[in-house]
């Protein structure tokens, strides 16, 4: 759910989402209100986050996880968001999914698993 005043489907990734699907590597931002930017994500976060992972979900998208504790994702809380992620990853890979940011890389899994006699 959107928060008042945006509407759902037009999240754009801002810096730190395309520096995460750049690097492959995700970001902890332990304590949300000291980072500019957060601007990126309050627009579909509740209010009460404190903090969030950005989890690259390869290189056309990002898992973002919130909690409303400060520091509240441990070392193995982010160690499972980027399994997820990367599970994530693999099946998007397999879904040719439109206008929703995945549209061009489910489409090329999917052209390439029928090229390979796949589908």
């Amino acid at each position: 759910m959107a928060r008042p005043g945006h509407q759902l489907g037009t999240a754009v990734p801002g810096e730190v989402s395309v520096k995460a699907m750049e690097s492959g590597q995700g970001n902890y931002m332990p304590n949300l209100v000291l980072y500019p930017g957060r601007k990126e994500f309050v627009q579909y976060l509740p209010e009460a986050t404190q903090g969030i992972i950005a989890q690259p979900i390869g290189s056309s998208g990002v898992l973002v996880t919130g909690t409303d504790t400060l520091r509240g994702f441990s070392r193995l809380d982010q160690a499972w968001i980027a399994i997820v992620a990367d599970k994530l990853e693999v099946t998007l890979e397999k879904v040719v999914l439109t206008g929703t940011g995945f549209g061009k890389a489910g489409s090329k899994a999917a052209a390439s698993s029928k090229v390979k006699g796949k589908a």
